[in-house]
């Protein structure tokens, strides 16, 4: 998803890559990486595909409140 897309009509996801992301840049933590290449390796794959999934998010949020 791109960033800035819009989603259920309400708003866009907006990334700000001037700012942190919430982790430190110290060298004893490890940084957050967003990778399925270990799980490539393992041949696993998603069965949902990232919009569906928010999709299925939102409206089961929107259920329980």
């Amino acid at each position: 998803m791109d960033p800035g897309t819009r989603i259920f009509g309400v708003g866009c996801i907006a990334f700000d890559t001037r700012k942190p992301d919430g982790t430190p840049r110290m060298p004893h933590m490890p940084r957050k990486r967003l990778s399925v290449r270990h799980l490539a390796v393992l041949e696993w794959q998603a069965r949902t595909e990232l919009r569906e999934g928010m999709a299925m998010a939102h409206e089961d949020f929107l259920r329980r409140s």
